[in-house]
């Protein structure tokens, strides 16, 4: 049997990267450059965080987290080449892409 709530978790998860990235485009969410990654504060003690790696192909991000001020609220990691991508993996790949291609103007 299957758990009917994981399909609605997870549309409410893409849809929150959705939402972070548009307000990442408006300018109203600031990412701040970390040693492994990017760390943004939003309102209300909530923050997101991307882990990430070097390739030869560049700086690529492996994990991605919110939290809360009582711990992780969902957790997404980047989806292995040749696997189907699920929609959450689709969400946080552009998201990573709007804040690295954008550089300076949404990374601090």
């Amino acid at each position: 049997m299957t758990n009917p709530t994981v399909p609605l978790l997870d549309d409410y998860r893409t849809a929150f990267v959705r939402w972070l990235t548009t307000r990442t485009l408006e300018g109203c969410v600031c990412w701040e450059g970390r040693p492994n990654g990017f760390i943004s504060h939003l309102p209300g003690s909530m923050f997101v965080q991307f882990i990430t790696r070097s390739s030869l192909q560049g700086q690529a991000w492996g994990f991605f987290t919110v939290r809360d001020s009582n711990g992780e609220l969902f957790r997404a990691t980047a989806s292995i080449t040749g696997v189907e991508t699920a929609p959450l993996a689709v969400a946080v790949q552009a998201l990573f892409f709007t804040m690295t291609w954008g550089g300076p103007h949404f990374i601090h």
